[in-house]
């Protein structure tokens, strides 16, 4: 009844997805990187006239600055494995795309 006449390699759709999942991690990790870092500064800043004690706040601020490190890892190790495998796609689709 319903049939569908597109024809495609599962092999390309499946690169196709995991490049685009892998950017969708890149631009995540990006906007927590960019939360904690203004969190970081907002604890910070409230050290001495803010809603929160000095002993809260530089633990609020050492917190948000180690998840922000952790987000920074991650953004490093997903765009490293997104080139990789942008590299890697070309190599392979190289040689046959040329025989076209």
């Amino acid at each position: 009844m319903f049939s569908n006449h597109v024809t495609f390699k599962h092999s390309d759709w499946l690169m196709k997805t995991e490049c685009e999942i892998k950017q969708i991690m890149i631009g995540r990790s990006i906007g927590f990187m960019i939360y904690h870092a203004l969190f970081a500064l907002f604890s910070f800043q409230s050290r001495m006239v803010g809603p929160l004690t000095t002993t809260t706040a530089w633990v609020l601020t050492g917190a948000h600055l180690s998840l922000f490190g952790g987000f920074y890892i991650w953004f490093k190790i997903t765009g490293d494995q997104v080139a990789q495998f942008v590299k890697q796609s070309k190599r392979q689709q190289g040689p046959s795309s040329k025989s076209h």
